[in-house]
């Protein structure tokens, strides 16, 4: 077993011959912070009458009116949102993959499962205390992040991936809202559009920002793994036996 291996702190052990993962990087939280506020903020901007207002009204509209806590409750739930999605994606993936330090696999083991009402809460749990480093298989120090596991390529690859749902779950239907809700001066829209757009910009950050590269190796080390799998399946000897060989290569136990 190499040191990388064994390392459960990311920031500590990197993987050799590639950058080490990011969201546990401290800019990389700030950054995502100041994206929230922004687009929370400048996005309330939509949310004016539509008629001529001074340069002073708008600030007072923005940052000392009720709209500042509506903007203020979208920083939260945008950045609150990205950063649980990405790190419940390390962490499922690992508990999948008994990837997870050992005791704390059996806490979630032993949650996923139980009853349907049982699951559905311990998703809940885990995605209401991610950011705050008090979920399972979830570890926080200071503003880093990074799941209680051994290096994984798989579990690493799939914080980035599930931030790339949320992105392309929530970004088109934003702009379409903000689309309709200016153009028919439709309120809802346009507070619904402001909230969606938050959360795609932010996940779509973690995807691009966070665990560099940690995706995009995953996908090529899929990939040759189908292709050594065909390959084996190509040979009558060996066809019953490339079934299970391939289930190996793909279940996303590679290691870097």
């Amino acid at each position: 077993m190499s040191e990388r291996k064994g390392c459960f702190s990311r920031r500590a052990c990197p993987a050799p011959g590639s950058s080490e993962s990011l969201l546990h990087e401290g800019w990389v939280i700030a950054n995502h912070i100041l994206v929230s506020f922004h687009v929370a903020f400048i996005s309330s901007v939509l949310a004016l009458p539509a008629v001529a207002v001074l340069k002073g009204e708008v600030l007072r509209f923005v940052f000392f009116s009720a709209e500042t806590l509506v903007s203020a409750l979208f920083m939260l739930v945008s950045f609150h949102v990205g950063i649980a999605v990405h790190e419940m994606g390390h962490m499922l993936t690992g508990a999948r993959l008994d990837a997870l330090r050992e005791d704390v696999l059996a806490e979630v083991d032993r949650c996923r499962s139980g009853s349907l009402p049982r699951r559905v809460g311990f998703y809940l749990r885990v995605f209401l205390l991610a950011p705050y480093g008090k979920a399972p298989g979830i570890r926080k120090e200071g503003l880093n992040y990074y799941p209680d596991a051994p290096y994984n390529l798989a579990v690493a690859a799939a914080g980035p991936r599930a931030s790339r749902n949320v992105a392309t779950l929530f970004l088109p239907p934003a702009v379409a809202l903000l689309a309709a809700g200016l153009s028919a001066d439709a309120v809802w829209a346009v507070y619904a559009g402001r909230l969606l757009l938050g959360i795609g910009v932010v996940t779509l950050l973690d995807f691009l920002l966070a665990d560099p590269g940690k995706y995009r190796e995953f996908r090529g080390q899929e990939r040759l793994a189908r292709e050594k799998a065909e390959s084996v399946a190509g040979t009558t000897e060996w066809s019953t036996a490339s079934v299970e060989a391939r289930g190996r290569m793909l279940s996303g136990r590679m290691q870097t």
